[in-house]
């Protein structure tokens, strides 16, 4: 385990040993200080070395997020510069694989009653959906 070399963040590990209280934005510095420095930390180490629980570190977890300070992975966070994520629109998923996912639908079709409707919890219609000669006729919510 790497040492605390921020002042801050020593002295609010050392308040919180001795029981004094310590306000919620001491502790969510505290917790941005500590991530940045180590890389990532667990939600578990965390609400060990703070002395609070793992819904408390998840709340301060979930304010930081959305404060840019951090970015929440599971089970803990890392800096929020540390990672990028591209996912693939909407038109790129819908030709990858494309033959796969056709005969999915296809067999997955087979189990549905000749007339009526089936929901899909996407915002995208299944493919092939809109094709006039599909069974069955798609609803999408």
């Amino acid at each position: 385990m790497q040492t605390i070399t921020d002042p801050v963040t020593e002295h609010f590990i050392d308040e919180n040993r001795n029981g004094d209280t310590v306000y919620p934005e001491e502790r969510q510095q505290a917790v941005t200080t500590l991530i940045s420095q180590r890389g990532r930390m667990s939600v578990a180490d965390l609400s060990d070395t703070f002395g609070v629980t793992t819904e408390t570190v998840r709340r301060d977890l979930a304010l930081l997020e959305r404060l840019g300070h951090v970015r929440r992975v599971h089970g803990g966070a890392v800096p929020a510069g540390s990672l990028t994520v591209t996912e693939p629109g909407m038109t790129e998923r819908d030709h990858t694989r494309a033959e796969q996912k056709d005969r999915i639908a296809k067999r997955a079709a087979a189990y549905l009653p000749p007339s009526g409707a089936a929901c899909c919890s996407t915002r995208e219609p299944p493919r092939g959906a809109s094709s006039p000669n599909s069974r069955p006729t798609w609803t999408s919510r």
